[in-house]
């Protein structure tokens, strides 16, 4: 008991130094990756079984991770072409799991305690869509929210884990794709010979799924107006 009161506490400060230290160290920690999945990638021709390994391993504490998943969603297309789609899905699935869960276990609890976040409920709680989380709210909000912070937002809810991972698996397969889609694209721009940047650019695999992520971004921004509209 008292080490699970203990866990908030620890997670919070790690969550908070890793922040920061990102902030300052952004082009190191950059750096760092990319030293890594170079060492991953020289693997693939020498030993495929290990570099297969590696990537699982990889692709498994990085989607645990605080770090942006669209340049990994990125890489596994460029590295596995469309199965890299698949390899995506599960490990999103997987790690969201495992966040959801360990917010819900670990952190709903003493989050709730906190008179300051009472206050905010107070607060927000004319707002159903803060307040009671509909299905729309949580497959909407996968696209503004980062992934790492979606999945510990929703564990502070009275939500059930198998109806959380199906609302997020639809919610992931329209971008994980696209995002695939671009990788697998920029494969055969970097690895093959005749193909150019003006063929990748008119490329259906490639300028479809840019469009689409564009999209994305572009009404990421709207969409707080539009749930917070259709809950009045």
């Amino acid at each position: 008991m008292y080490l699970k009161r203990k866990i908030p506490l620890l997670f919070f400060l790690i969550i908070l130094f890793f922040l920061i230290f990102f902030s300052f160290e952004y082009s190191s920690i950059l750096t760092f990756i990319e030293d890594i999945l170079l060492t991953i990638i020289s693997q693939k021709e020498k030993n495929y079984f290990q570099f297969f390994l590696l990537m699982i391993l990889f692709n498994f504490f990085y989607f645990l991770s605080p770090l942006p998943v669209f340049p990994l969603l990125l890489l596994n297309g460029f590295v596995f072409g469309w199965p890299g789609f698949i390899f995506s899905m599960f490990f999103i699935l997987i790690c969201s799991l495992l966040i959801f869960s360990f917010s819900k276990f670990f952190l709903k609890d003493t989050i709730s305690k906190i008179s300051y976040i009472n206050f905010i409920k107070l607060k927000t709680k004319k707002y159903n869509f803060i307040y009671n989380a509909s299905n729309t709210t949580i497959f909407l909000s996968r696209y503004i929210v980062p992934y790492f912070f979606h999945n510990i937002l929703f564990g502070f809810y009275n939500l059930k884990l198998k109806n959380f991972l199906f609302i997020i698996f639809l919610a992931e397969i329209p971008l994980t794709l696209a995002t695939n889609s671009i990788g697998d694209s920029l494969n055969s721009f970097v690895l093959t010979v005749d193909y150019g940047l003006s063929q990748m650019l008119f490329d259906f695999k490639f300028i479809m799924p840019f469009i689409f992520i564009l999209f994305i971004i572009l009404i990421s921004g709207a969409l707080q107006k539009i749930i917070v509209k259709k809950s009045n």
